[in-house]
């Protein structure tokens, strides 16, 4: 089934399902005007763009990611980063698809010489973690074509309860890798802050609930900038 919007039914479950439920509702015929008051203005320099979302840099080491899925394209869904230090390279959230992971990751490698480290994924819903396997350097992940790398695989850091969620909604045919990758997540603590040293560069890690009760900001407080997974909206992409 189709809809009027051109989203077929699938499509809304899909969005429905995770955390990106009010985009259906903004996919509906709104006013231009409408979009636009939820509709966030770039705020540093645009250095990529693709029609699921574009790259902007925001500091010294710092981009973020805003995704625009209002267009139709759900390669991405949610916002995320790279953030990069003088010893590793951290990459928030791991997006709807293992194609938007990858696009990330790659984004990373131009950007700083190294494939990402380290992800943090800011809680459970399938938007902000579905993607994981492409963050995976191995040529056979998705998306990599034949290309090799000598990169190893970045840990990927979520609370107990993201993990227990992926693990327990994980399908029968789910591959080994994708079964490995959450059985060995390096646990944020949930009853107080924690760091991670990328050298040169700390991102504290805080434990929050609000939006699920998985939820975790990324914090880089003397520079005064802050990932919040779904915990606040400014806009709407």
């Amino acid at each position: 089934m189709t809809s009027s919007t051109g989203h077929t039914r699938r499509d809304f479950v899909k969005l429905t399902s995770a955390c990106a439920a009010h985009m259906a509702l903004m996919a509906t015929p709104f006013p231009a005007a409408a979009k636009a008051a939820w509709s966030r203005r770039s705020y540093g320099e645009v250095i990529a763009q693709e029609p699921f979302g574009r790259l902007e840099t925001i500091g010294e080491g710092l981009w973020a990611f805003v995704s625009t899925p209002l267009g139709g394209d759900y390669t991405t869904v949610s916002n995320g980063g790279i953030i990069a230090g003088r010893d590793g390279v951290l990459v928030v959230e791991a997006f709807q698809t293992p194609e938007g992971a990858r696009w990330i990751a790659e984004k990373a490698r131009e950007l700083t010489g190294r494939w990402p480290t380290h992800v943090l994924v800011t809680h459970y819903h399938g938007d902000h973690s579905s993607g994981i396997e492409g963050l995976s350097p191995d040529p056979n992940s998705p998306g990599t074509g034949n290309r090799e790398s000598s990169a190893s695989q970045p840990s990927l850091h979520a609370t107990s309860a993201t993990r227990d969620q992926k693990v327990e909604s994980l399908p029968e045919d789910a591959s080994e890798r994708i079964n490995r990758l959450w059985a060995d997540v390096v646990l944020v603590a949930e009853n107080a802050p924690s760091n991670l040293d990328l050298g040169g560069r700390l991102v504290k890690m805080v434990p929050r609930r609000g939006h699920t009760a998985s939820d975790v900001t990324v914090e880089l407080p003397d520079e005064g900038v802050t990932w919040c997974g779904d915990l606040v909206w400014n806009g709407m992409f």
